[in-house]
């Protein structure tokens, strides 16, 4: 558990949903921010979001503090060696169904093949034509505002377990939206 003084936030993964202009359907992206709640996020996921703010919503989040066999802590230093958290989203097919399925998942590991052969195992059991889209050590991906120079730190726990996920519909409240666009001059 982080303290005021040692880690003040939280690394999140945030699963978003909306629009873009010429889109058809609702697109999605994973993202990650730090932060102390989802709600202190929210200009954050409005930053990194590529398409129309406007409905722009949340479909999953998680507080990345664990993961199987380790504690994950924010620090102001580099990692020096060891295992890295990694994201992977697998994708795959359903037999007779329309559209590829995904799945995401955070490891820890010391590099990105052993990532994805732990992933492929655990992620669409039973889909066909299985394959990794995407794969990435998330440090090397946290946007932060400037002066918040947060780097992941993994210590061992065997009895860590993975996050809890929390699914949903959690839309960025307009009010919030509005003061976005105007602090961007749109």
């Amino acid at each position: 558990m982080p303290s005021s003084d040692s880690q003040p936030a939280w690394l999140f993964a945030v699963c978003l949903g909306g629009r873009a202009r010429g889109c058809n359907v609702e697109l999605h992206d994973v993202v990650f921010a730090v932060g102390r709640s989802l709600e202190d996020l929210h200009h954050q996921l409005l930053d990194r979001w590529f398409g129309q703010p406007e409905g722009l919503h949340v479909d999953a989040w998680v507080r990345l503090d664990r993961v199987p066999g380790y504690r994950v802590a924010l620090s102001k230093s580099p990692r020096a060696g060891g295992p890295g958290l990694y994201f992977v989203n697998i994708g795959g097919y359903a037999r007779g169904e329309f559209g590829e399925r995904h799945a995401y998942g955070f490891y820890a590991g010391s590099g990105k093949s052993e990532v994805k052969a732990k992933a492929r195992t655990e992620l669409l059991d039973g889909k066909l034509s299985v394959h990794r889209d995407d794969l990435f050590d998330i440090d090397e991906v946290i946007e932060v505002e400037a002066g918040q120079d947060w780097h992941v730190q993994l210590h061992a726990d065997p009895e860590a377990t993975a996050p809890e996920v929390i699914n949903g519909y959690f839309p960025i409240p307009k009010s919030t939206v509005r003061s976005w666009i105007k602090r961007q001059g749109r």
